[in-house]
């Protein structure tokens, strides 16, 4: 387990990701590329739902 605070200080760019919500989760094609922020959940919490 990892201190966000501490990941930072190796990748500045994932402090772009502290402020995500429960729920959501943040992507990229590359590490000079922008954060995708979009709602996130497992494959089988919809089967759990449903």
């Amino acid at each position: 387990m990892y201190c966000l605070a501490s990941l930072v200080q190796d990748d500045a760019t994932l402090a772009g990701t502290a402020a995500l919500q429960r729920g959501f989760a943040a992507y990229r094609d590359g590490p000079s590329l922008p954060w995708s922020i979009e709602l996130f959940s497992f494959d089988d919490d919809d089967e759990a739902s449903g």
